[in-house]
Order: C-alpha cells, then structure tokens, then sequence
C-alpha cells in the first residue's frame, strides 16, 4: 500500500532552540525542512518550490518574519504562513494577517497543542488554495482548447463556404451553358424548320 504524502512545511528561525521544538512537535507527522537563515529559505523556496506551509519566526537578523512571507507570497501566491513573535508589538504581524501574506501568529513560548491546532488549520487553507489554484490552470488550458477548436471549426466553416460558393459559380456556368446550347438549338431547329418549309413551297 503506498504511504500518503506527508504536507510540507518549512520553519525559519534564527534561534536553535524553536527549530529544535518544531521539528520534536511536527518531524513525526509532517515532511519537515528548518532553516536558520530567511534568505536561505527564500532560496530553498525558489529552488524546491512552495511548501505546503511556511512557520517563521517574526525578528530575524536578515529579514522579518512578515518580509519572508511577503516574498514568498509574491512568487507563490497561494502561499500559507504562521508567524511566530516572541515580543507584544502586534500591529505589523496583524497586518501582515489583514494582507493574507499570514494565517495566524502564535507568541513565544508557544504549546505543542497550540501549535498543531493553528498547523492543521492552516494546511486546510493550503489545501484549498492549492485546489482553486489547480482548478483555475485547468479553465485556464481547457479556454485555451476551447479557443483552437473555434479557431478550427471557424477555418472548415471558411473552408467549407469557400468550396460550396465555387460549387454555385460552377453550377451557375454550367447552367448559362446549358441555356445557350438550348437557344442556340431552339434557333438551329427553328431555321431548320424553315427551311423545311420552304422547299414544301
């Protein structure tokens, strides 16, 4: 029986000791990457594509939690986040909410309940993102299909009046044709006649 395929999620943090939390709290149940520096993970992403779920932590030496996502985002639209913020400054981590470059934040030190609960809600989201993003490429190539085959029947419509209006011309032709060679018998008979007639005199 082939195992299912475990979501992805990528956790960035600066600090060892929240990587080392995930990957006890998540590693089990979910293909998991860490990563200490957010422009490596940004390279990662570039590299490997979107992971199902991105956890970030908010302050980070080279790059904000809330800059990470917004990166990503712009790359992977259907992109998920958590953020996660050791400090009570909210209002740039509830924007990036408002924005949707994040699903929630979870503030230091978080729980292994709490963190699964906001981890499972958020590959929901994942997973319909994904789903809508999927559906719309599937419109987008079957309108493309759509399109070639109205092209194709537009051009054997073209076709096909073409060759039905030269049918006519031919038609037409041979139907002036016809009328001449019965005018011109009808007046071959009619002089015959006449002279016929003139020798019964």
């Amino acid at each position: 029986m082939q195992e299912a395929v475990r979501p992805w999620i990528l956790a960035v943090d600066d600090e060892p000791g929240p990587l080392t939390d995930m990957e006890r709290t998540l590693g089990r149940r979910y293909r998991l990457s860490l990563s200490s520096d957010p422009l490596a993970a940004l390279d990662m992403v570039k590299r490997d594509g979107c992971p199902d779920l991105i956890i970030t932590d908010q302050r980070m030496p080279r790059m904000r939690g809330t800059e990470l996502l917004g990166k990503i985002r712009e790359i992977h639209p259907e992109s998920v986040g958590i953020l996660l913020t050791g400090f009570s400054g909210r209002a740039d981590l509830i924007g990036a909410i408002n924005e949707g470059r994040a699903f929630a934040f979870l503030t230091k030190p978080w729980t292994g309940d709490d963190l699964h609960g906001n981890v499972e809600r958020a590959l929901r989201l994942s997973t319909g993102r994904q789903a809508a993003e999927q559906l719309q490429t599937s419109l987008s190539e079957l309108a493309g299909e759509l399109g070639d085959l109205q092209r194709f029947v537009a051009a054997r419509k073209g076709v096909a009046a073409s060759s039905l209006r030269n049918v006519r011309q031919r038609i037409n032709e041979l139907a002036e044709r016809s009328g001449r060679l019965a005018a011109s018998g009808a007046s071959a008979r009619s002089a015959e006649g006449s002279r016929d007639r003139q020798g019964d005199k």
